[in-house]
C-alpha cells in the first residue's frame, strides 16, 4: 500500500511545470511543520527565505538522527522523510521563509506556521497541528466552549502579514489542529486577501462551535476549502463540520489513521473511500451527545478540572504519559471530594483518552489500565 514517502518516489522527478501541485504535496507540507525549523527557516523580520536543500542540511547540522528518532514528534522518521525529499527535484524548487513557533502557557496557546514559496506562482501557508506540549492539546479541548482559541486568531494575523508581503496567489493548508487554523483564517480573510485564496486543505482537522459554522462568511468560503478524513477518523469528526469532506483509506486502523503516513495514495491523488466507518461515527455521536449535556460554564470548568490533576501529575508534555502510573491520578482524583462520583468518571475517561491518544503519538501500545 503506497504511501506519501512512495509518492516522493514516483513522482519527485517530476517539477510543478510539468506536475501541477496537487493535494498530496499540500500533504507533505504540512508534515514539514511539524518539525522544529527554529533557527533555520527565516523568521518574518529577517525578510529572507531558504531553499529545500539549505534547511535539510541545516537541520541535521542541530539534530543527531539517531537521537531524533527517539524523540516524541509527530514525525515518526524525520531522517527517511527528509531524505526522500532531497533527492526530489520536484521539491528542491521550493523555498521556505516566514517560520514562527510559540508556546505560550499564560495564554493556553500553541501555535506554529511557516510559508512556502511554490514555482507555480503561488505561496503556501502552512500551519502546524498540535505539538507534544501539553498547551497545545488543551488548547485543543478549549475549543469546545470557546468560538475563538488565541492559535485561531494567530492564523489569521498571519495571513494578513503574508498578504502585506507578497502579490501571489495563496494556498492554506494544516493537518489536525493545522487543519482547523487553516479553515479559520480562510473563514476570517478580509475580502482582498480571500480572492487571492486558491485552496485551503484541511487533513483531519477538528470543526468548530455550531455558532461559528452558522456564520454567514464560513458558507461563503466553502467553495475553496478541501476536507479529507481517514476511514476511522476521530480527530477530525470533533465539534461541528459544515463542508463536503473526502474520505482516505489508511493502512492501518482505528486512532492510528490519523497520522498522514498511513493515508494510501495513487499518482497524484488519494485512494478514497466510500464513507467514514462505524467506529468514525460512533466517536462523533458520543462526543456530541456528551457536549450537549454541559453548557460553556461547564465545559469550561471540567476543562480547567481534568488539566490541574495532570499539573499536579507533573505532566507537561505528551512524552509524560508514558510514565504516568494512573494511581496518582486515581489519588488525586480522591483528593478532590468537592467532585461528585459522576464527575470523577466522567474526568477518568477523558483523561484515558488522552492517554491513549498520547500513545499513538509517539509510536506506543498501552499496556496499562486506568484504575
Amino acid at each position: 500500500m503506497a504511501n506519501i514517502e512512495d509518492y516522493l518516489r514516483w513522482r519527485g522527478d517530476l517539477s510543478f511545470t510539468q506536475d501541477p501541485f496537487n493535494e498530496i504535496d499540500s500533504l507533505i507540507l504540512t508534515q514539514l511543520c511539524y518539525l522544529d525549523f527554529e533557527g533555520m527557516i527565516p523568521a518574518w523580520n529577517e525578510k529572507s527565505s531558504i531553499s529545500m536543500a539549505k534547511l535539510i542540511e541545516k537541520y541535521w547540522l542541530k539534530n543527531v538522527p539517531a537521537e531524533i528518532e527517539k524523540k516524541a514528534i509527530i514525525i515518526k522518521n524525520p531522517s527517511r522523510m527528509l531524505g526522500a525529499l532531497k533527492k526530489s527535484r520536484r521539491f528542491s524548487e521550493l523555498f521556505f521563509a516566514n517560520y514562527i513557533n510559540r508556546v505560550d502557557v499564560e495564554k493556553q496557546e500553541q501555535f506554529s506556521a511557516m510559508t512556502v514559496w511554490i514555482p507555480d506562482g503561488s505561496v503556501y501557508v502552512g500551519y502546524s497541528g498540535t505539538d507534544i506540549s501539553l498547551v497545545g492539546w488543551r488548547e485543543n479541548l478549549n475549543m469546545s466552549y470557546m468560538d475563538e482559541v488565541p492559535a485561531q486568531l494567530e492564523a489569521v494575523n498571519y495571513l494578513e502579514r503574508i498578504y502585506e508581503w507578497t502579490n501571489f496567489k495563496i494556498r492554506l493548508g494544516g493537518h489536525s489542529k493545522g487543519g482547523n487554523l487553516a479553515v479559520y483564517a480562510g473563514i476570517h480573510a478580509r475580502e482582498e486577501i480571500a480572492e487571492k485564496i486558491l485552496s485551503v486543505d484541511n487533513f483531519d482537522g477538528p470543526g468548530f462551535r455550531k455558532r461559528v459554522v452558522m456564520k454567514p462568511e464560513y458558507s461563503k468560503s466553502m467553495s475553496k476549502v478541501r476536507t479529507y478524513l481517514p476511514e476511522t477518523s476521530i480527530v477530525g469528526r470533533l465539534l461541528e463540520h459544515a463542508e463536503v469532506y473526502s474520505v482516505v483509506k489508511s493502512s492501518v486502523n482505528g486512532a492510528w489513521q490519523h497520522d498522514a503516513f498511513t493515508w494510501q495514495v495513487e499518482g497524484s491523488s488519494f485512494v478514497y473511500a466510500k464513507e467514514l466507518d462505524l467506529e468514525s461515527n460512533m466517536v462523533e455521536s458520543t462526543v456530541k451527545l456528551w457536549l450537549e449535556k454541559m453548557d460553556r460554564a461547564e465545559r469550561e470548568e471540567f476543562i480547567d478540572i481534568c488539566f490541574s490533576i495532570l499539573e499536579k501529575a507533573e505532566i507537561k508534555s505528551v512524552e509524560d504519559f508514558t510514565d504516568l502510573k494512573w494511581k496518582t491520578v486515581a489519588d488525586l482524583m480522591k483528593a478532590a471530594t468537592d467532585l461528585s462520583d459522576k464527575r470523577k468518571k466522567e474526568i477518568r475517561r477523558v483523561l484515558l483518552l488522552l492517554w491513549k491518544q498520547a500513545a499513538t503519538v509517539i509510536g506506543q501500545e498501552i499496556k496499562q489500565q486506568m484504575v
